[in-house]
């Protein structure tokens, strides 16, 4: 048997003072770090699409679209993550910085082989637990699939989307076509 290790754990300020300058990124849960993989052509293709749908859509009003660069701020934990797509649609100037945000009203996560699990329950709890967020995506690149997990007044409801089908966004007023997110799309 090897010899035991003591993980290290690291504080926030620690954190987010390596984060900015470091070459890969880490997504933070309690203390502990994890680093982020590499996407394939479809998870680049489907979150291209999908981001350029949702900004022209917002483009000169209030909503904001970030990629997978910019980390969302959980205040329980504290926890970041780094999800692929989210609009935030608060004032930038209540931001803790530029490079986080924590009132997302819209959240997309694609799924990798290595991430799905997470997605589904860590992320999706932790993300449902914001009570700015209005809809939660996850985005199959295996299959040409849509789940949306979207909070009304009774809860949160679930759904999932095929072909020929469209996606109602609550959060941003926007009714997405799953054939127009999947368009030109190299899947698997």
């Amino acid at each position: 048997m090897g010899a035991a290790a003591r993980q290290a754990r690291l504080d926030e300020a620690t954190y987010l003072a390596a984060e900015r300058d470091a070459e890969t990124r880490h997504e933070f849960v309690d203390g502990t770090l994890f680093a982020m993989t590499g996407a394939s052509r479809a998870h680049n293709q489907l979150a291209t699409r999908l981001s350029a749908r949702l900004f022209g859509h917002l483009d000169g009003g209030p909503g904001r679209v970030s990629t997978s660069d910019m980390k969302l701020r959980l205040p329980d934990g504290p926890r970041y993550y780094y999800p692929d797509i989210m609009v935030a649609c608060s004032d930038p100037a209540g931001e803790p910085d530029a490079y986080s945000e924590t009132s997302p009203v819209l959240v997309t996560e694609i799924l990798s082989p290595s991430t799905e699990s997470t997605d589904r329950r860590e992320k999706r709890l932790a993300y449902q637990g914001l009570s700015s967020l209005i809809d939660y995506l996850i985005v199959s690149q295996e299959t040409r699939s849509i789940e949306r997990f979207t909070r009304d007044k009774r809860g949160w409801t679930h759904a999932v989307f095929a072909p020929g089908e469209t996606i109602e966004l609550a959060s941003i007023g926007l009714d997405l076509s799953l054939d127009d997110v999947y368009t030109g799309v190299e899947m698997s």
